[in-house]
This record gives C-alpha cells, sequence and structure tokens, in this order.
C-alpha cells in the first residue's frame, strides 16, 4: 500500500473549471445503465501558459505555448476536438473550453478537447481528463460532462472535481457546489456499467472497473460520502496538494469550498511510527503553538495535520492553537511514548514553507524547555530535513520503510 500510495503522490495534477457542452447519452439525470453515447458537434477551447512549460496541439505534433506569464488570458493557442493540453512538472496552463469554461492544468498533466474515445459512454464529453485532477464549473444553459478511463461525470450548473489516476483507473469525484451524475463505466471503451450515481453538494465518491472495484483507505468504491471524510483518499491517491490548490481557485471564482477549506495552506502528512495513533496527533495538535508559526506561510497561514486514516486536523482554526504543551505531554505519557524519533521532512525551495518547518522544531521566545515548539512535548528526538522537490517523495518513503515517525511540510 505505501508503494502504491507514493507511486500516486507523483500522478499527474490537472485542475479544471470547466463550461458546457452538449450531451446526447441522457443529460444528467438518474439512470442510463448501458446507454451509449454519440459524437456531438466538435469542441474548440483555447489555452495559455501560467508557468513554463506547456504544450498544445494535435497528440503527434503539440508546440509550447508561448508566451508564458500567470496574467497572461488563455487565448495562446487555439484548440479543436482531439487536440491536447500537456504541462511540465513545474507547469501551470488556464483555458477556456466552449468559450465558457475556465480550465486549470496542473503539474505532468494532460488534458484532451472533447470525449476520451469515439465510440463509448463518453464520447460527446466536453473534455477528456487523460490523467491527474479537475474541478468543473459549468456555468452554461447545457450539460457538461467530463469523461476519464472509468466514468463519465453529467452536470448542469456546479462546481465539482474529478480526478483521474489513469494506471489504477480510479476515478475520484468531489462536488462543492450544485450536484453531479457519476456514471462508472465497465470497461474503458464499454458502456455505462450501473444506473447513474446522483452526488450532491459536499459529498464525493471514487469508483474504477467493475473486475477492479476495491476499498480505499476503508471506504467502498461508488458510495456517496459526506467531503470532510475525503482527507484519508486524499492521502492515499497524493492528492493533497492538488487540492490545496483546487480550493485556492474555487474561493478565487468566489465560490465557498465548505469543509474543503481546511485544504487551503500546508498539508503536513502524518505517517511512520507511533503517528499511525490517533492520540498521538491529538496530542502534536495540541501541545504546539501553530497560529504563531503559520505565519511564515504567508495568507491564508494554514496548516492542517493529515493522517493515513481519519479526517484532516486543522491546527489553527481551533481555539487551542496556539498550544497547551502541559496537556500534551500529559497525554504522550499516557500513551508511553518517550524518546521517540521524529523527522520533520520539508519539501525545500519555498522559503516560507523552510521557515514554517524550522520553527515547529524551536520553542516560543521566553519559554522554558521549548515549549510551543515539538522539543517542547518532551517526547520526541526531533530533527529537520529540507529535502528538494524531486527528491522529497523517495526520501518520505525511505523514513517510513525505517519506521521513522514522520511529518512531511508541503503545500
Amino acid at each position: 500500500m505505501r508503494k502504491l500510495r507514493l507511486l500516486m503522490i507523483l500522478c499527474v495534477l490537472v485542475l479544471i473549471s470547466v463550461g458546457c457542452g452538449d450531451d446526447n447519452s441522457g443529460g444528467g439525470g438518474g439512470g442510463g445503465s448501458g446507454t451509449t453515447a454519440t459524437t456531438t458537434s466538435a469542441k474548440t477551447a483555447t489555452v495559455g501558459c501560467r508557468k513554463s512549460s506547456v504544450q498544445a496541439g494535435p497528440g503527434g505534433s503539440r508546440a509550447d505555448v508561448l508566451p508564458c506569464n500567470v496574467a497572461t488570458s488563455p487565448q495562446s493557442a487555439d484548440l479543436t476536438q482531439g487536440d491536447e493540453v500537456w504541462v511540465s512538472s513545474q507547469g501551470e496552463a488556464r483555458a477556456v473550453v466552449e468559450s465558457c469554461a475556465d480550465i486549470y492544468i496542473y503539474h505532468n498533466s494532460g488534458l484532451k478537447v472533447g470525449g476520451c474515445c469515439e465510440d463509448c459512454a463518453g464520447a460527446g464529453s466536453d473534455a477528456c481528463a487523460l490523467s491527474g485532477t479537475s474541478a468543473a464549473n459549468n456555468s452554461c444553459s447545457n450539460v457538461f460532462s467530463v469523461s476519464t478511463g472509468s466514468a463519465v461525470v453529467y452536470s448542469d450548473s456546479t462546481w465539482f472535481s474529478v480526478s483521474y489516476l489513469d494506471e489504477q483507473r480510479v476515478s475520484l469525484v468531489a462536488v462543492i457546489e450544485g450536484d453531479v451524475q457519476v456514471a462508472p463505466l465497465g470497461e474503458l471503451d464499454g458502456t455505462e456499467s450501473v444506473d447513474r450515481i446522483s452526488v450532491p453538494p459536499g459529498a464525493f465518491l471514487f469508483t474504477m472497473p467493475d473486475d477492479q472495484l476495491t476499498e480505499l483507505s476503508g471506504i467502498p468504491p461508488r458510495e456517496v460520502v459526506p467531503i470532510e471524510e475525503i482527507g484519508p483518499i486524499l492521502f492515499q491517491l497524493g492528492l493533497t496538494d492538488t487540492f490545496t490548490s483546487l480550493v485556492g481557485d474555487a474561493i478565487d471564482a468566489g465560490i465557498d469550498p465548505g469543509p474543503l477549506a481546511a485544504f487551503q495552506g500546508a498539508p503536513i502528512l502524518a505517517a511512520g511510527g507511533v503517528l499511525g495513533d490517533p492520540g498521538v496527533l491529538d496530542a502534536i495538535a495540541l501541545g504546539v503553538d501553530w497560529r504563531s508559526r503559520a505565519v511564515a506561510l504567508g495568507d491564508p497561514g494554514a496548516a492542517y495535520l493529515v493522517p493515513e486514516d481519519g479526517a484532516p486536523i486543522n491546527l489553527v482554526a481551533q481555539e487551542w492553537s496556539d498550544g497547551n504543551p502541559f496537556e500534551a505531554r500529559s497525554r504522550l505519557a499516557e500513551l508511553g511514548v518517550e524518546d521517540e524519533q521524529l523527522v520533520v521532512l520539508v519539501t525545500g525551495g519555498d522559503p516560507g514553507l523552510e521557515e514554517f518547518g524550522r520553527s515547529l522544531l524551536e520553542g516560543n521566545p521566553g519559554q522554558e524547555f521549548g515549549e510551543g515548539g515539538l522539543h517542547g512535548l518532551l517526547a520526541f528526538n526531533v530533527d529537520l530535513q529540507v529535502v528538494n522537490p524531486g527528491q522529497v517523495a523517495d526520501a518520505y518513503q525511505e523514513l517510513l520503510t525505517e519506521g521513522i515517525s514522520t511529518l512531511w511540510v508541503s503545500r
């Protein structure tokens, strides 16, 4: 499972804020089992580069999209049915589909204009998520649909996300506003295998092909679950950083992200050693002065613990965010935690993030015993490691393999 998790952490990330399109496969209503869509009018789009590098065009002859500037309107390259957009590991792109859909594409990701295939349930889709994560906002009058290798998602007015991990053929759909219909697919080029599943606002589900159905983080596939329980799924699939960006773009668009607001900040992945114990995580959350340390992260100055199993813990929004080391020490002592090695692993290259990581080891000015920081809990031997982005995932895996309690700080 750890190998799968780390492979997924390296997966491609696509964020789409999308528009409208035709749907000849039954619309966004329930039912529709076994239907096959027919190709509708050709889709069009424009795309611009926000961060280098971005390529777009027909699959065999994509070209660099220039100029590349965060403020550039997405009008640098014109796309039509079947064209693709791919971004590098550090790239970001912004596109408009059918003249009414903003699309944000992130980090080693690919998006195709139109459906994924010519003769399957998603043939008439407005967009195909080749891999990665998409967040869709349909502001048009028609049903908008996005297809993956294991699902087709339909909406007539909403903001939702679609994550597709192509190697595992896992599709994860989370709804922030409005509601959507999810049609699981039985085969890659097949039909809708069951009746469409309605996902209301503030909920999510995931699916995969019929012969690959399996639980993720203890949650069954094709089951509608409250969105506040999505944290362990994001951790397992390596999507916590993606949802941080997704929430930021939703807020910028005037959308209230609800419980997902917890992902606007720095995720701290907690695993290994004693960190699988919820009581230990609660003590760490209680015993550190998170509020003063999160200032280094800038606006919004948020941080949260993401455990392997369980919901994320918002470390700044709680009434105890200034820390209660005395109570935390007592709880850790009751749990038998003493002289435990703890590594704070920080993704390098971000000055604010590095400062935040260093501050976790330091006590508040004028406090004895390092109170306010991790050393003040008197239960851990804490070490800081700052690793460049290209090597940090491997470093994290190595620490977990060695059974070391690890807090991976990233954003």
